[in-house]
């Protein structure tokens, strides 16, 4: 694979977590990660690292050798620094292998008031016993590991690691014979294996793994198997290639178009669509291929990444226009990128992989992985080479965007529309709401014509009855290059106002504009 034992020097420790396992690689840049909101950014990294850790991941963190962790920056200068001991007794550069990550439960009986004495005052003992009262209630609550369910003192986030060099543990709280851990109960300390040996595994509080470690790496072996009774993922793997087929930038067969910063070519890359029918987690894995795989000298790897777009609820075609995006990969010069999206809605996606500048070439394996089949496919077509009747050329394209209705009843309904035009129908979801439903769903429509004839139809979908038509409109997309808004009143059967219909319509003369 790498051509000699030199090239195994160095390396990322994703890479080497892939090597062993053939997982699914991933790694954190913990300041990156923390830049939203720290407490909260904070409680999700190690929920995710706690989540990974019970599904039997792999996991490695590491202190880069040029650091900026939290509140302090530390630098290696020079060969001897790289695995320098820090204070703390961490080492610079170093992988430390992750051997438990969980909560573990603190002892109230002997963990008492004393860590809050310092908040007495001379004043606060002369007041009044109500008052004395109602201040100790507050300062228990400003401490951090109080519960009021499960008592004074509940539980501590905790992170076990191991040095392989055995020896050179962490000496700061929680290290193997601190103080804190008078804390937690004999029998806590027994299931946990405390012990004073220098064997290189050590506890460290959650607060002070990321203010020190500033890179983990994550290796997860989903399970797939269908006589599993665990959780399981289902899936899809594609293999593919960034490549430009000597044509020109942005040529219908170019294949390479950079990330999307590069507007103009973006949509060439390859892409993937595939559909969400119930919210939930997606994961994509891009692994490119080692550029001198199995020759002695390594060259870098291509800067690559993913992004995943919301797209109308009817493609079949390639998409020619950057949409919403629902998520995007840190692009990275590395042999594989992970995209970890959680709580999906519902409805159609697409996902290139793609490389950072344009017409960059390299071969690639896209890894699909979701709760609920989504039933990924490759999009090689651009549009339909026929129109509805197979007889004339697709010459225009028209996007229909159901945005809202506004309705007139107060009476709660679950709407949803039906929209025609010739052969193709389509609906929108069914949303509850009394005067005003939003859905902001798109539908895309090729044709053969300058104008073309919809009709909507709007209906309340009753679940244990036959659903009720509230009211049925039609209107006129004419091709005009334009993109517009479009305000329908809505009438019932008798003729009598119900409310409006708010449409985006955007109609091109080119069926690969959209």
């Amino acid at each position: 694979l790498y051509g000699c034992y030199e090239n195994l020097v160095g390396g990322h420790l994703s890479d080497a977590l892939q090597d062993v396992s053939g997982g699914v690689a991933e790694t954190v840049n913990v300041a990156k990660f923390l830049l939203n909101g720290a407490a909260a950014s904070s409680h999700l990294l190690f929920n995710n690292l706690k989540e990974a850790f019970d599904n039997e991941a792999l996991i490695v963190a590491a202190i880069a050798v040029v650091l900026f962790a939290v509140d302090r920056f530390i630098s290696a200068k020079t060969k001897d620094e790289i695995e320098q001991t820090l204070d703390c007794g961490l080492v610079k550069g170093h992988a430390y292998a992750v051997t438990a990550v969980r909560y573990v439960e603190l002892d109230a009986k002997t963990n008492s008031f004393r860590f809050h004495l310092p908040c007495f005052s001379v004043q606060l003992l002369k007041t009044p016993l109500v008052s004395l009262s109602l201040q100790l209630h507050v300062n228990l609550f400003r401490n951090p590991h109080f519960s009021p369910l499960l008592g004074q003192h509940a539980r501590i986030r905790m992170i076990r690691l191991q040095n392989p060099w055995g020896e050179k543990e962490w000496n700061g709280p929680w290290s193997d014979n601190s103080k804190e851990w008078e804390q937690v109960t004999e029998s806590q300390k027994t299931s946990l294996g405390i012990t004073v040996d220098e064997d290189g595994e050590f506890w460290m509080p959650w607060n002070s793994f990321i203010r020190y470690f500033t890179d983990i790496s994550l290796c997860q072996m989903f399970n797939t198997s269908i006589f599993s009774r665990s959780k399981r993922y289902h899936e899809e793997i594609f293999y593919g290639e960034w490549t430009t087929n000597g044509a020109k930038s942005g040529a219908p067969n170019d294949f390479a178009g950079g990330c999307l910063n590069f507007s103009a070519t973006f949509c060439n890359n390859p892409q993937y669509l595939f559909n969400v029918s119930e919210p939930g987690e997606v994961m994509l894995a891009l692994t490119q291929k080692e550029p001198n795989e199995g020759v002695k000298r390594r060259d870098p790897y291509v800067t690559i990444g993913i992004h995943v777009m919301k797209v109308e609820e009817n493609r079949v075609h390639r998409v020619h226009q950057a949409m919403a995006p629902a998520g995007t990969s840190d692009y990275a010069s590395a042999r594989s990128v992970f995209l970890h999206l959680r709580d999906v809605p519902a409805g159609r996606y697409i996902a290139l992989p793609t490389t950072f500048a344009p017409r960059e070439q390299s071969v690639f394996m896209l890894r699909i992985y979701s709760e609920h089949k989504i039933y990924p496919r490759v999009l090689l077509k651009h549009a339909p080479s026929k129109g509805i009747f197979g007889c004339r050329q697709v010459n225009s394209i028209t996007r229909v965007t159901i945005v809202a209705v506004f309705l007139e009843q107060t009476k709660e309904v679950n709407a949803y529309c039906i929209l025609q035009t010739g052969k193709d129908k389509v609906r929108t979801s069914s949303i509850k709401g009394r005067n005003q439903v939003s859905w902001n769903e798109q539908f895309i429509f090729h044709r053969a014509s300058t104008s073309r004839d919809f009709s909507l139809e709007l209906w309340d979908d009753c679940l244990l009855t036959r659903d009720k038509l509230i009211s049925r409109t039609s209107f006129t997309a004419p091709v005009d290059n334009d993109t517009r808004e479009v305000q329908l009143k809505l009438t019932d059967t008798y003729g009598k106002s119900v409310g409006n219909l708010r449409l985006i319509l955007a109609t091109f003369d080119d069926p690969m504009y959209l």
